[in-house]
């Protein structure tokens, strides 16, 4: 995606400044090379320039605890335009209001291409920005639940049957036992009363997994309160072990429901 962003770039802004240029009187400079070579340099000092700016606000907008990032990118984008105009207006002998009309299809077609293969690129991002975050959320809720048990057995001296016998006791608030990516059911985990063992002891014996699938993985929190993401197949292997069969029947019993 990089090398086909730097060709249309270079070869794209460099074509539609030649055809702009070639309508100007008296420019015996314009000819492809150095149109390309000015495509190259403005978008370079653009992008640097914005850059700076861009991450200059997000700096300021950090100290500040606000986020600043859609005035950052307005700047950062002015700045592009502005620093590429003066770029091609030292390259070329012409008036700076004939470089603006020559220059302005040249520069608002390389900005435009960044900005489709940019959004192309940054989608994806923000998706697997938001899972990830999901999954963090998920594995800290499991987490806790892992020590409202712990508490649970240290008072009582066994293990809850349910998962909202936490809550109704108190010893963990119900919004940590909703899945980030199901906020709309009271109980996303799968919970099966199992012995606990210490930490520091190896066990794949699973006491709580997500009850539903999230992406093409499942979080599994085992009995020594290890918490951890696998693979959909990786996670099915580790239930398939002959310790988890009791809970691999209750899961999919569950699930059917």
């Amino acid at each position: 995606m990089l090398g086909v962003f730097i060709i249309g770039w270079l070869l794209g802004g460099g074509y539609l400044l030649l055809r702009s240029m070639g309508k100007q009187p008296l420019n015996p400079a314009a000819k492809l090379p150095r149109c390309v070579g000015a495509a190259l340099l403005a978008g370079l000092a653009g992008a640097f320039s914005g850059g700076v700016l861009y991450m200059l606000l997000a700096a300021i907008g950090k100290g500040l605890g606000v986020n600043l990032g859609a005035l950052g990118t307005i700047v950062a984008v002015a700045a592009m335009i502005a620093v590429g105009y003066l770029v091609i207006y030292a390259m070329f002998n012409l008036p700076f209001g004939n470089v603006l009309r020559a220059a302005g299809p040249a520069i608002f077609g390389t900005i435009l291409l960044a900005v489709v293969i940019g959004a192309a690129a940054a989608i994806p991002a923000r998706y697997a920005t938001q899972a990830r975050r999901r999954r963090e959320m998920a594995i800290h809720r499991l987490q806790r639940i892992h020590r409202a048990i712990l508490m649970y057995e240290i008072k009582t001296g066994r293990s809850p049957k349910t998962l909202s016998a936490l809550t109704e006791e108190h010893y963990i608030d119900a919004s940590a036992l909703r899945h980030p990516c199901a906020p709309q059911s009271a109980v996303g985990y799968f919970y099966l009363p199992a012995r606990s063992v210490p930490y520091m002891e190896q066990t794949k014996a699973v006491r709580v997994c997500e009850l539903v699938p999230s992406g093409d993985g499942r979080l599994l929190l085992f009995a020594n309160g290890r918490c951890r993401w696998y693979s959909s197949r990786e996670a099915q292997r580790i239930l398939d072990l002959p310790e988890n069969a009791a809970f691999a029947s209750a899961l999919a019993a569950a699930r059917a429901n």
